[in-house]
């Protein structure tokens, strides 16, 4: 039977290798797994492995007077991260490109046809498969096409006919039909909701009066792991977050709603700190985010983790980092998923603005997250002004943010909308 070894120091390590531990028999040094494992999918494990993935002094980028060192535990990610001369603008050029999520956007093509009261879902022109995560599984693509009508039409009850009228074309090809050894870990959480936003995206303009602005669209994964001192032992975190839903005919976007694909939102903070060597400097909500129009956005929130003792190492895997929720039929996007990292050493941002693995921790650090507000729905200075000085009174939006967004002013004390201004602004701006 093989063996497995997992020393903690490096010292550990070297007696394995020199002792009996092994018996003289070949092994192979183990430094994570991720194309080890993968790679044996079916056959039983029949050779001996000493894992090195606990030997964190081997995880370090060194500067020596006539070289540099990179231990053999070193992660594409920490190199983005390191401070590096130019000579390894290469080497960042390819972390970027293979570990993890290609830094580009990836494009869902949905063209949808009517045709006999049935409906035929074309994405074909979508983006080829990429080589971080966000490859989805053909189930995931044809579920979220499936949870997207349902949201739509949500009077129709599921039975075995619900989905019989709807054809969804060949996906061979693209990132939208992944086959191994793909990597997938990110389709079910995220991909799925923006497959289930091209859909209201592409039927915004055949039923307007059911389709709405896109939601947040995202459960914002983060996760928290480290070793607490206090209680002598290791910890995971996961915790999941709600963001706003956008406007619609019937009225303003929800608030802090959770995802399109759940009914779940997050956990009580006062639980987590109990649970966990963290404290929440902050939870509120994310001011601004909704997005302008008739019928505003719902807004996301504002959260601040600070790891209060031990080390520890955060990852997040989120979205609209880059561009905010649509908004539909002249409403403006929601507000952009923020992250950033307060440490000793300063502001650190994920190169790939909503999603990250390994970023290190120690006692007093904070990560910032705001997650997405919903998109607006309908001409901004069509809103109701009193629903206007309302949210600037809540603080929802600035009032300069109410004269740009809205094209309403607002003035004096108590704060109200000069009428006249207003009038002309709206029609200035027309």
């Amino acid at each position: 039977m093989a063996e497995y070894l997992r020393p903690e120091t490096l010292a550990t390590a070297l007696g394995m290798l020199k002792g009996d531990a092994l018996k003289g028999a070949p092994f192979s040094v183990l430094a994570g797994g991720t194309d080890f494992y993968p790679a044996r999918v079916g056959p039983a494990l029949d050779e001996n492995l000493l894992d090195i993935s606990a030997l964190n002094n081997l995880r370090a980028i060194d500067e020596q007077p006539d070289h540099w060192r990179l231990g053999a535990l070193t992660t594409w990610s920490d190199i983005i991260r390191a401070e590096l001369p130019p000579m390894f603008d290469d080497l960042k050029l390819a972390a970027r490109e293979v570990g993890g999520v290609v830094n580009e956007p990836l494009k869902i093509d949905m063209k949808i046809r009517k045709e006999e009261g049935e409906l035929y879902f074309d994405l074909s022109g979508s983006s080829p498969p990429c080589q971080g995560p966000m490859n989805s599984v053909l189930a995931t693509t044809k579920s979220s096409i499936y949870l997207a009508m349902k949201h739509i039409f949500s009077e129709v009850p599921i039975n075995a006919g619900t989905f019989e009228p709807l054809h969804i074309t060949d996906l061979e090809g693209t990132f939208l039909y992944a086959k191994y050894p793909r990597p997938v870990s990110g389709c079910a959480a995220e991909v799925s909701q923006r497959i289930a936003e091209a859909v209201f995206d592409a039927l915004a303009k055949a039923i307007p009066e059911r389709l709405f602005a896109a939601p947040a669209g995202t459960p914002g994964n983060f996760a928290l792991g480290g070793y607490d001192p206090a209680r002598e032992r290791a910890y995971v975190l996961y915790f999941f977050s709600g963001g706003g839903y956008g406007g619609s005919p019937q009225g303003d976007g929800l608030t802090n709603g959770c995802s399109t694909i759940g009914i779940s939102k997050s956990q009580l903070v006062e639980v987590l700190e109990q649970r966990y060597p963290v404290l929440f400097d902050e939870y509120s909500l994310h001011e601004g985010s909704g997005g302008a129009g008739e019928y505003r956005g719902g807004f996301g929130i504002n959260y601040t983790v600070r790891l209060r003792r031990g080390t520890a190492r955060a990852s997040m895997v989120m979205d609209h980092g880059r561009f905010g929720p649509n908004g539909m039929a002249g409403g403006a996007e929601g507000g952009v998923n923020r992250v950033s990292v307060e440490r000793a050493d300063g502001i650190y941002h994920p190169p790939h603005l909503s999603k990250d693995q390994g970023v290190a921790l120690t006692a007093g650090d904070c990560v910032h997250i705001s997650t997405p507000g919903g998109g607006g729905y309908g001409d901004a200075q069509m809103r109701d002004l009193a629903k206007v000085l309302q949210d600037v009174i809540r603080g929802y939006f600035a009032q300069d943010e109410a004269e740009r967004l809205f094209a309403v002013v607002l003035t004096g004390d108590p704060l109200g909308v000069d009428n006249d201004v207003t009038t002309a602004l709206r029609r200035q701006s027309k």
